[in-house]
């Protein structure tokens, strides 16, 4: 499993005589590029289907359908569907609803 850190941290967190070569290691790891997660949750009053508006950049759309085909392909129908991430900013949907 790949773990990442932030070198910066890291280096504060060296002590000892070889802080300053283990620092100057820690230079020489590749960095991941990675991107922070948003969270967000969708503030609209009626149902999630019905409507999505998004708590982090307040994009919102309304009758969130979605055309599914049936195996063979030949046949297909519109159903509904809960958005789990917003389609504007990205923000992850599963910060719990403010009271």
């Amino acid at each position: 499993m790949v773990e990442y850190i932030d070198k910066s941290k890291a280096k504060e967190l060296l002590i000892g005589d070889y802080a300053y070569a283990a620092a100057d290691l820690l230079d020489k790891v590749p960095t991941a590029d990675v991107k922070e997660i948003k969270y967000g949750r969708n503030m609209t009053e009626m149902r999630p289907v019905d409507e999505f508006i998004c708590s982090e950049c307040g994009f919102m759309c309304e009758d969130l359908t979605e055309k599914v085909y049936e195996e063979k392909g030949d046949y297909f129908y519109y159903r509904e569907y809960e958005v789990k991430y917003c389609p504007n900013c990205g923000a992850k949907m599963d910060k719990e609803k403010e009271c």
